[in-house]
């Protein structure tokens, strides 16, 4: 039976200060994945919670955030361990929609007109296709809200209404957001 991992609260500045933890309790557990994956939504956690104003860059911890997530997914497969699959999946999902709305923060798209036509026709630019005139940090913010509404999606599979009443609606909010995201975007 695998023991749970407590996640260890630091203060300490060091942006690497959890890979030597990662790197020696791999060694630990070569006997058993599961964990090598709760240390992954430790480290995943620990990265989503660190602060610019400590000095860690948002992008950069969610980044590293999702990275976890996706690796605890390696272990964590939906038919042996169907509900903690869900919660990494919407945990990664919102790592990544804060990602979304970090890098559309600092890469807005071009606004609307008052005739309600982006700035690029109504200098004459072709609407044809608004993902062509997006530029690589707009592509990923686009990417990365699609990503995490495919991850709710996936966490409403195991939570539903009827057997997780509030995490369903929880999820549901959160798939809206997405959503509306989406139309603004």
């Amino acid at each position: 039976m695998a023991t749970s991992v407590p996640c260890v609260q630091t203060s300490v500045a060091d942006p690497c200060m959890f890979h030597p933890l990662t790197n020696a309790y791999a060694c630990l557990c070569m006997h058993s994945q599961l964990p090598w994956a709760e240390v992954n939504l430790c480290l995943a956690t620990a990265y989503a919670e660190r602060r610019p104003e400590d000095g860690f860059p948002k992008a950069e911890s969610l980044d590293l955030s999702a990275h976890h997530y996706a690796a605890a997914l390696e272990v964590f497969e939906k038919p042996k361990h169907p509900v903690e699959w869900a919660m990494v999946q919407a945990n990664l999902a919102t790592a990544l929609r804060e990602r979304s709305a970090l890098l559309f923060a600092e890469n807005p798209l071009p606004s609307s007109s008052a005739d309600g036509k982006k700035d690029e026709d109504a200098k004459g630019g072709d609407s044809s296709s608004s993902t062509e005139k997006l530029n690589p940090l707009q592509q990923e913010a686009v990417d990365c809200l699609e990503a995490a509404i495919v991850h709710y999606e996936c966490a409403l599979e195991v939570f539903s209404q009827s057997n997780s009443g509030e995490v369903w609606s929880v999820l549901q909010n959160h798939l809206a957001a997405c959503y509306a995201d989406r139309t603004v975007s």
